[in-house]
């Protein structure tokens, strides 16, 4: 449209003869399929119609971003996992701790039971005896 202004304005500058031979040559199709042809290339120009070479730069550089995107989530997958080991290899751990500590507490109280046991089969014995002494005593006195 501008190009169409331009020369409309500039007719009286260019000389008749221009005209002429410019109305003498071109016919209505000509002017209609030079522009056609003009916009195509315009289009072309502008990245509005994609070459063959154009799309498939586009679908290399999509696979690339997709393949970048999966390497991403699998990477997260595979640090989350690792934290999820991580996780359940301290569980694991406390749970052997606690194994390991209520195991002792029950020795420590086994062996304390036993103490108790032996101190009250000792008492038992000292006191029979000091009866029995006692007993003896005062019959072989009577």
């Amino acid at each position: 449209m501008a190009l169409l202004q331009y020369l409309a304005s500039a007719a009286p500058s260019l000389s008749p003869d221009f005209w002429g031979w410019l109305s003498g040559t071109l016919s209505v199709s000509d002017v209609i399929s030079g522009s056609g042809l003009a916009f195509i290339v315009g289009l072309f120009a502008t990245r509005k119609i994609l070459t063959i070479a154009d799309h498939r730069a586009r679908v290399a550089d999509l696979e690339k971003y997709y393949g970048a995107l999966l390497k991403e989530k699998d990477d997260s997958a595979t640090a989350l996992a690792a934290a999820k080991d991580a996780r359940y290899d301290e569980m694991r751990e406390s749970r052997n701790y606690w194994r390991e500590a209520h195991n002792e507490q029950r020795t420590r109280a086994e062996k304390a039971e036993d103490g108790v046991r032996e101190f009250a089969d000792e008492y038992a014995k000292l006191s029979n005896h000091l009866l029995g002494s006692i007993e003896q005593a005062a019959g072989g006195s009577s």
